[in-house]
């Protein structure tokens, strides 16, 4: 068995549905047309068990995966209410992460009766969104997105964005910037497109584009981001930038690497519709059925407090190959003390195994960015 030390908070990622109103040709998630939802009971005892966890003293309770809001309003609040109403020695503060295309009025009430903290996905302006971010129809979604996005701002809430960067994003970074600023998100996260389970190809990888070409490109577009943020950085944030600046802080300091929430069993724990329990990287719980059992560490019902996963013979395995990856990663990279090894789950979809260094994602998101921050900083 492994053994942990309590968090300070621990990220708890709930799927209350699979079912998606939209079919972004991104999208890593299988299941999407399942209507199937969790249950009110499993939803209580999910409630119960993290109220009275002592793995962390706070706990941030993310609904995620699929499209939450598809379960409605009436259902949504039940959910909300199991937390609310279970008595907790901890602190938790719940929060939405929503393509946003079925916020109302009647959903902000809802969100700001409970304290929901509110994640849009959006790509930045239509030309950019509608070419993925499309419904069951292959219309583009980003009218309905910007609707409700201009009702949060009429009623003054707070909310955060992040965008899914593709090899055409690379040619808007100022109409990709100013889209955000311009419509008050507080920050947002640039996530460059993966090969991650349902999403097997990338807009990065075509065939007639070459390696040297996109790395020009990407560099030219963080480039500029980096340089409007910092003129305006008063008023937004940028998650990588801001997350770059924490981890540089750290290790000049320590001069040891970060610590890898997605390599630490338990400090990120995502749980399905069904209950069953997963560690380490939330998009694992995105693979076909038949594959991410390797992945399951247990079940809401089999435990007395989350610790208990540790006992699991599959997550002590898993747990042995990842650090195995983050060794080959420390012996061979001269960027270790900035990552801390890279996403277990990047080196398992784009390598087919965690024990495994570079992947096209490590060089896009750690390697370049890294390299182009420490000149601009410097």
């Amino acid at each position: 068995m492994l053994n942990k030390k309590p968090f300070n908070n621990v990220l708890f990622i709930l799927q209350p549905v699979d079912l998606c109103n939209l079919n972004c040709s991104y999208c890593y998630l299988p299941g999407r047309r399942n209507p199937a939802k969790i249950s009110l009971d499993l939803c209580k005892k999910i409630a119960e068990k993290i109220s009275n966890t002592k793995i962390c003293e706070t706990a941030t309770v993310s609904w995620h995966a699929g499209e939450p809001l598809t379960v409605g309003t009436a259902f949504f609040r039940k959910m909300l209410a199991c937390f609310h109403n279970t008595p907790s020695h901890i602190k938790i503060q719940q929060s939405v992460q929503t393509n946003g295309t079925l916020i109302n009025n009647a959903w902000i009430d809802l969100f700001q009766e409970f304290q929901v903290n509110i994640g849009i996905s959006v790509d930045g302006p239509a030309h950019i969104h509608d070419i993925h971010r499309v419904n069951w129809k292959n219309k583009g979604s980003h009218a309905q997105v910007q609707k409700a996005i201009t009702l949060l701002k009429e009623r003054n809430v707070r909310f955060t964005g992040i965008a899914v960067v593709t090899h055409y994003s690379l040619d808007y970074p100022d109409e990709i910037f100013y889209y955000f600023l311009n419509n008050n998100f507080e920050s947002f996260g640039l996530s460059v497109e993966n090969i991650e389970a349902h999403n097997s190809t990338s807009t990065f990888s075509r065939s007639e584009l070459s390696q040297s070409d996109v790395f020009h490109k990407y560099q030219k577009f963080m480039t500029r981001m980096l340089e409007l943020w910092f003129m305006h950085k008063d008023k937004i944030r940028i998650r990588e930038f801001s997350k770059f600046l924490k981890i540089n802080a750290y290790t000049d300091l320590s001069n040891k690497p970060p610590r890898l929430s997605e390599a630490e069993p338990l400090k990120i724990i995502s749980i399905d519709k069904e209950g069953y329990l997963y560690t380490f990287s939330p998009e694992l719980v995105s693979l076909p059925k038949e594959y991410n059992a390797n992945f399951v560490f247990g079940h809401i019902d089999e435990i007395n407090d989350f610790d208990d996963i540790l006992k699991s013979r599959k997550l002590i395995e898993t747990h042995a190959q990842i650090q195995k990856g983050r060794q080959m990663c420390e012996e061979t990279c001269g960027y270790f003390n900035r990552c801390g090894g890279g996403t277990p789950a990047s080196k398992f979809f784009e390598n087919n195994t965690f024990e495994s260094t570079e992947t096209y994602a490590c060089l896009l998101k750690q390697k370049l960015l890294n390299d182009l921050l420490a000149k601009y900083l410097a």
